[in-house]
C-alpha cells in the first residue's frame, strides 16, 4: 500500500490523518519553544523502550478491511509524529524520543484512518485531469518541495500525493467562504489577531551538577565562573555570541548559535529568563542570569511590541483557514462514516482504550439519594489529544 505524503499543497486540504514516508524527518523552523522545554535536554539519559521497536517490522498490528498494518509502518508513523513535535518546538528529535511509548496508540489509529481514506480514494470514481495536477504542482512552494526531496520523497510520490489530495477535495465537495463570513469571524475573535510582545533572543546556558535537567558535571561555582569569563570575552569583542554559544552552551539551541526559535513571547520562558530578556536593549548582552537550569548570558536581537493585524492584512489567509476548517469537519464526518462501516481488528495489546463510562444526567427535580455526584478531581493525562484546529491569520495551506 502506498502512503499519502503530508506535503502542504497550496489550495488543497492538508490533514494530520495522512502519514509521511516514514523517514526520520529533519526539524526545521517552527513555533517558539514551549515553556519548560527550552533549557537542558529532557531526552537525555535512559529512553523508555516501546513494544514496537522490539517487534519484527512485518509483525501484524491491526487489520483494516482485510488490509494488514505492520509494526514497521507503526514505527515509521511514530517517527513522523515525533519529528512533527520537534519541528513545532524547533528542537532536535532526540529530545522527544522518550515519548514513543505514548505514541503507539495514536500511530496505529493514524494508520487505520489513512488506510480507510486510501481505500475510499481507490474505490471512488473521481476523475482527475492532467491540467488539474499540473496546476496544483505549480502551487507547491519551492521550500516544501526541497524539504520533501531531502527527506527521500521523489517527484513521482509528490505527484501521487497531489492526485490523492485533489480526489479528497472532490470527494468532500467544494467549500466556499464568503467575504462576509471572513469579516464576521475577524470581528468576533479579535484576540486571535493580536500578536503579543515578543523578542528574538539567543542565549548561552552554563549548567552544573544538580541544576534542573542537567547532565553537566561541573560545580555551580565553576559554571558561574565560566559564565563571567564568557561575558568578559563578549564585551571585549573577542568572539561573537553565536560562536561562543556553539562552543560552550549546554542548551540544544547551541546548534543554531543559541537562538531560541524565531521569537519568544511572555509566558514561554522561566520568570528569571523572561524578566531579563524583555528588559534588555537590543544588541546588548545581559549580565549573568541565574535560573533553575543554570547560568545564562542573553542577547536580544529584536524586540517587537504587541500589535493587532487589520482585516485587510489577514483576510486572504483567514479565508483559506476557514475553508480548511470546513474541509476538516467534512473529512472527520466522512472518516466517522468509513469507520462505522469498516471491519477493523487489532492484535492483542494494540486495542484502543474503551471510551469513558457516562451516566445519564438526572432530570429536573430528580435528586436520588443524597447530593448529585460531582466528577472526581485528578491529575491531567500525560498526553492529551490535540484540540481541534481553529483558523489563525495568514495561514498558508
Amino acid at each position: 500500500m502506498k502512503k499519502i505524503v503530508p506535503i502542504a499543497v497550496a489550495a488543497l486540504l492538508a490533514t494530520t490523518l495522512l502519514s509521511g514516508c516514514g523517514e526520520d524527518e529533519k526539524p526545521g523552523p517552527g513555533a517558539p519553544p514551549l515553556a519548560g522545554q527550552v533549557f537542558g535536554d529532557p531526552g537525555a539519559g535512559a529512553v523508555p523502550q516501546d513494544r514496537i521497536s522490539q517487534l519484527p517490522p512485518d509483525s501484524l498490528v491491526a487489520t483494516v478491511n482485510g488490509e494488514g498494518l505492520t509494526a514497521g509502518q507503526v514505527n515509521q508513523e511514530m517517527n513522523r509524529i515525533i519529528a512533527q513535535i520537534a519541528r513545532n518546538n524547533n528542537l532536535p528529535m532526540q529530545q522527544f524520543v522518550g515519548l514513543r511509548p505514548m505514541m503507539i496508540g495514536q500511530a496505529v489509529e493514524n494508520l487505520i484512518n489513512q488506510a480507510l481514506l486510501l481505500q475510499a480514494i481507490n474505490n471512488s470514481e473521481v476523475v482527475v485531469e492532467e491540467t488539474e495536477i499540473a496546476e496544483e504542482l505549480e502551487k507547491i512552494p519551492p521550500e516544501i518541495r526541497e524539504q520533501a526531496l531531502a527527506n527521500g520523497i521523489d517527484e513521482a510520490t509528490i505527484r501521487e500525493n497531489v492526485v490523492q489530495a485533489i480526489k479528497i477535495r472532490k470527494m468532500l465537495g467544494e467549500i466556499e467562504i464568503s467575504d462576509e463570513e471572513v469579516s464576521e469571524f475577524y470581528n468576533e475573535n479579535p484576540d486571535r489577531f493580536t500578536q503579543p510582545e515578543s523578542v528574538a533572543v539567543r542565549h548561552i546556558l552554563l549548567a552544573y551538577a544538580g541544576a534542573e535537567r542537567s547532565t553537566a558535571t561541573r560545580s555551580q561555582e565553576e559554571a558561574r565562573a565560566l559564565a563571567e569569563q564568557l561575558l568578559a570575552s563578549l564585551r571585549a569583542g573577542e568572539a561573537s555570541f553565536p560562536e561562543l554559544a556553539a562552543a560552550n552552551s549546554d542548551c540544544p539551541s547551541k546548534s543554531d548559535g543559541g537562538k531560541l526559535g524565531d521569537t519568544v513571547i511572555r509566558g514561554s520562558m522561566v520568570p528569571e529568563f523572561e524578566e531579563a530578556a524583555f528588559s534588555l536593549e537590543t544588541g546588548v548582552v545581559s549580565e549573568v542570569v541565574e535560573t533553575p537550569f543554570g547560568y545564562h548570558l542573553i542577547l536580544v536581537e529584536e524586540h517587537s511590541p504587541a500589535s493587532t493585524a487589520s482585516l485587510e492584512e489577514v483576510a486572504e489567509g483567514l479565508k483559506q483557514s476557514l475553508v480548511a476548517r470546513s474541509q476538516m469537519e467534512a473529512l472527520n464526518e466522512m472518516m466517522g462514516s468509513l469507520r462505522e462501516k469498516a471491519s477493523i481488528s487489532y492484535e492483542p495489546g494494540f486495542q484502543p482504550p474503551p471510551p469513558p463510562e457516562t451516566t445519564e444526567p438526572a432530570l429536573p427535580g430528580e435528586t436520588g439519594e443524597g447530593e448529585a455526584s460531582q466528577p472526581e478531581g485528578g491529575e491531567p493525562a500525560a498526553v492529551e489529544p490535540a484540540p481541534e484546529s481553529e483558523p489563525v491569520p495568514a495561514v498558508s495551506p
